[in-house]
């Protein structure tokens, strides 16, 4: 059994139909049901596998003529069966759509996609050009990055009206496909917070107009609210260098004990639930390890993956009982569930910024990876609100209640 003693445990909900490998297939659809979610929206790959998925889609099908919908992608394909239709149903209603996609040694040809390639055309056809970043609705594909060098990893969105709000911004931590519906995933949506907007749509353009920065990296705050935005240089010729690191530095700013209500134990000590893909860089392992040995209790959900959770990173985190590590592909008996894990966010309750009881959500497309911090184009939202980080929690839960140990 797990080695959950400071968790309280919930009862899973009971696992649905077999998941294949290339992800759910969901029935075709004309438009979007329902209205749009504000705030938190999970995905649950055994049960409500396209949440995500509709909920940005039903936020497309409420732009109205005229307002300005920016989209930048890691992936986009009709194997999701919602995205695609919906800009299709915009930009043919008068939204102006404009859309980044990534092209590079994971994705040759985006294009390649006949629902992207269709939705290509109808650009053509409305403003005479596909890649032009300043026409009022464009695809851009950027080869190996579009600021960065590596990979366009982004998965966000951006209304400048939708429905009766304004100024919209969603993170994601999922693509638009398929094989996001097969794990586990998350998104996040505010509006009317003008700073945080006006940051994000000028990231947009620099992804759009290709300005290769290979250090990008800077930030916003705006109320509960503070996004990060990479590629980030090194300081030194070590990729690995942790004054750099901006996931070293949150985790620099947390203390494990002082708190009076929230938090693990008896002792309110602080807790820290990451659910992570990509997990390589020792010095986050190293500063989660020196964490737990301070009273600090670590719980992480990721793939039992040798290449992106390597040995290098399992065996630091190894050295210390007060962290946990679940395989979300397995449960406790070692069958296959099927689900993995695709989401990256951090949660911390306790002792944060000289400020106890605290409760933090961190999430977007930002993997522990050295490629996420210095070569990708990425970003991260931090979400100041003990209302949000219960929802993540709660999600967090769900996935550990169905994994099982990774050791």
């Amino acid at each position: 059994m797990r080695r959950t003693s400071w968790r309280r445990l919930v009862v899973a909900t009971a696992a649905g139909a077999v998941v294949l490998a290339a992800g759910p297939t969901a029935p075709p659809v004309s438009a979007a049901a329902g209205a749009p979610t504000m705030g938190a929206v999970f995905n649950n790959p055994g049960t409500n596998p396209w949440a995500i998925a509709r909920n940005i889609a039903a936020m497309v099908d409420k732009t109205p003529p005229g307002s300005i919908a920016r989209i930048a992608l890691y992936r986009i394909d009709s194997t999701d069966p919602y995205l695609l239709p919906a800009l299709q149903r915009a930009l043919a209603r008068g939204v102006k759509v404009r859309l980044v996609v990534d092209k590079s040694d994971r994705n040759p040809d985006p294009m390649a996609d006949g629902g992207l390639k269709s939705f290509a055309d109808a650009v053509r056809g409305k403003v005479g050009a596909v890649g032009d970043p300043n026409r009022d609705s464009f695809v851009v594909q950027c080869s190996d990055g579009c600021i960065g060098t590596k990979y366009n990893h982004n998965k966000i969105y951006r209304f400048s009206t939708m429905g009766s709000k304004k100024k919209v911004v969603v993170q994601s931590t999922a693509n638009a496909a398929a094989d996001n519906a097969s794990a586990w995933n998350a998104s996040y949506s505010v509006a009317g917070k003008a700073k945080l907007y006006a940051k994000y749509v000028s990231y947009f353009d620099d992804l759009a107009h290709q300005r290769t920065n290979k250090n990008y990296y800077r930030t916003v705050t705006d109320g509960i609210y503070k996004a990060y935005f990479f590629p980030r240089a090194s300081s030194t010729s070590s990729s690995g260098d942790p004054r750099t690191d901006t996931i070293v530095g949150i985790l620099d700013n947390v203390k494990c004990t002082g708190n009076k209500k929230y938090g693990a134990t008896s002792k309110h000590v602080t807790m820290i639930r990451i659910a992570m893909w990509g997990f390589t860089r020792t010095e986050v392992a190293k500063r989660l390890l020196g964490l737990a040995q301070k009273g600090c209790r670590i719980d992480i959900a990721a793939n039992n993956d040798a290449e992106n959770f390597p040995s290098s990173v399992r065996d630091i985190l190894k050295r210390n009982a007060n962290i946990n590590v679940d395989n979300t592909y397995k449960n406790d008996q070692g069958g296959d569930t099927g689900h993995w894990m695709h989401a990256k966010y951090l949660l911390i309750e306790g002792n944060y910024a000289g400020k106890r009881d605290s409760k933090l959500v961190f999430m977007g497309s930002h993997n522990f990876t050295i490629n996420a911090l210095r070569n990708n184009d990425e970003t991260w939202l931090k979400i100041g609100s003990a209302t949000v980080h219960d929802q993540f929690r709660q999600s967090f839960r769900t996935i550990m209640a169905e994994a099982g140990n990774m050791w």
